[in-house]
């Protein structure tokens, strides 16, 4: 039996936990009691524990990082674990001087959060063992309830999970933790780093054979600055681990000039940091172009999302990152996730795009053969912004991408099957597996594109609390239905999905775009960087870097 290839997620901000919520729920949603098991190694991103009560736990293997106020309902030692509360009568000082504050009242938990603790709603985590629990027949909206990542979250954490700074609140307009640098100098508070750092020591010395660290951050605010310190800590102690970056832009919404500016300037700040230190970065967003302003939101053919929403937008971005990340999560294989990263960063080509078909456009009763053989248009559709790789495009360069094709069984491969001795008309006819039709089917479409391709059939579990975004013509399996609509009523089960990250030259697009902004900027006009401590040759310096690593995306640098 192979050793687990464990990996340590770290999840730093407001945003990125938004993601996180619906990352853990897709996978525990897909966890496998009973039945066909599931093709998935959740061991590799879960552990297992004992509370206690002598109970079995289940939970992330996760550290994840929010400011004070964020986290509403959440305990923030979680409920396997019995936490005992200080005793304020044992205070080692007279009790008639100790001055005692109410804590305010906690807001009111919406729909599905009553019916999750009541077990109507069902979570299949914390406790190995036990039973899958069905899709709930109610239809949650929750588009006006979420108000952070705790109104939809299912999964139960260890009490190791949560870090909580109370440095900075959430969503304070007299000290907000905007500025890049307030994350370095953050992550420089000696009690902030040692218990950060120790959280995530205990989490690594449990580990048998531990690939390496997811890290998803906000890259437009603080959290950049705490994500590039954090970096820089993993790759001194954990030399031999990969660490992949994933760094998320959130809708933008209702800000001013200024603060559009300052988005930009933490996400070149960590952008370039993360490129330096990582073994591949990965950004994240449901915008078509970014930085000072928002362009068109990104369109999928079969969904109809709120792209102001981050609990929309954090839901798509999270079936991505479940998606790509199974190359080295399923059973079946032996990949590490150095396996994705190391050829993708060849070259010094450090950053991937993503695009993702969401859901993958099968119709209802067709096989892949037939889907792919009719497929007009594009695969996926990119959710980088200033990212458009474009298979078809001859004046385009994709030197290597990463496809994973998720929730299409064997039984639907093809139709037609061949007689003994009998040679098909079409190569792809031959192909005998899932991986090996697509596969066939890119080398055929792709312009001298070297692609990995990874298949799953375990489909992206889009139960509650997943938002309400499929188009009506989406059947409740991720079919897309050839008449009529499903009812507006049932909830949706799961999707099949296709995901591709891309070495192409189209981030050199995005790298030159956000060069080009960051240098319109006067630095000199933004005070409040200087005085967290960037010195002005400091940032001319991270401007030239950012200019040598779109070089990197030059025909002229291929070997």
């Amino acid at each position: 039996m192979a050793a687990t290839r464990e990996i340590l997620t770290l999840q730093l901000g407001h945003y990125s936990n938004y993601v996180g919520s619906h990352w853990w729920s897709i996978q525990e949603a897909g966890f496998s009691y009973a039945g066909k098991p599931s093709d998935v190694d959740h061991d590799v991103l879960f552990r297992e524990g004992i509370n206690s009560k002598g109970q079995v736990t289940f939970t992330p293997r996760l550290l994840l990082v929010d400011l004070k106020g964020s986290l509403r309902h959440l305990r923030i030692e979680g409920e396997l674990y019995d936490v005992p509360a200080p005793d304020v009568n044992e205070a080692p000082w007279p009790t008639e001087k100790v001055q005692v504050e109410v804590a305010p009242e906690q807001p009111a938990k919406n729909e599905f959060l009553k019916d999750l603790e009541s077990g109507v709603a069902g979570s299949s985590s914390a406790a190995a063992g036990g039973d899958s629990t069905p899709v709930p027949s109610k239809v949650y909206n929750l588009d006006k309830d979420v108000k952070t990542w705790t109104d939809y979250l299912v999964s139960r954490f260890h009490p190791r999970t949560v870090l909580v700074t109370n440095e900075y609140e959430h969503q304070s307009e007299q000290q907000p933790f905007d500025i890049y640098n307030y994350g370095v100098n953050l992550f420089k508070n000696a009690d902030f780093e040692e218990d950060f750092t120790d959280r995530i020591r205990i989490y690594m010395e449990e580990c048998d054979n531990a690939q390496g660290f997811h890290i998803m951050y906000d890259g437009t605010d603080g959290f950049g600055g705490v994500a590039g310190s954090l970096t820089e800590h993993l790759a001194d102690e954990y030399r031999n681990k990969s660490i992949l970056g994933v760094p998320l832009i959130s809708p933008i919404g209702d800000i001013t000039p200024i603060q559009e500016c300052v988005r930009t300037i933490n996400f070149a700040l960590s952008l370039q940091k993360m490129c330096d230190l990582a073994s591949l970065v990965v950004p994240l967003g449901t915008d078509s172009t970014n930085w000072r302003s928002a362009g068109p939101a990104r369109v999928f053919p079969h969904l109809e999302y709120n792209s102001t929403l981050p609990y929309h937008t954090s839901a798509i971005l999270a079936s991505a990152i479940d998606t790509f990340t199974l190359q080295y999560r399923l059973k079946t294989g032996f990949d590490r996730m150095s396996d994705l990263v190391d050829p993708m960063r060849r070259n010094g080509r450090s950053v991937a795009s993503c695009s993702m078909g969401l859901p993958f456009g099968i119709k209802e009763g067709e096989n892949l053969f037939s889907a792919l053989e009719k497929w007009e248009g594009p695969l996926w559709t990119s959710i980088t912004p200033h990212c458009n790789p474009d298979m078809e495009d001859i004046n385009q360069r994709i030197w290597m991408q990463s496809v994973v094709l998720r929730g299409i069984p064997q039984t639907r491969l093809k139709a037609h099957q061949n007689a003994e001795g009998e040679q098909p008309p079409n190569p792809a006819l031959s192909c005998d597996s899932v991986k090996q039709l697509l596969q066939t089917f890119l080398s055929f479409s792709s312009n001298g594109t070297f692609s990995q391709v990874s298949s799953s059939e375990s489909a992206c579990k889009v139960k509650p609390p997943f938002p309400q975004i499929f188009k009506p013509s989406v059947a409740i399996n991720g079919d897309i239905l050839s008449h009529g609509s499903r009812s507006e009523l049932l909830n949706m089960r799961e999707v099949p999905v296709v995901t591709s990250l891309n070495s192409c030259d189209s981030i050199q697009t995005m790298i030159r775009s956000l060069h080009s902004e960051i240098g319109r900027l006067n630095i000199r006009r933004f005070p409040a960087y200087s005085k967290a401590g960037l010195e002005l040759d400091e940032y001319e310096e991270i401007l030239e870097q950012l200019y040598s690593l779109s070089q990197n995306y030059e025909e002229k640098y291929e070997l």
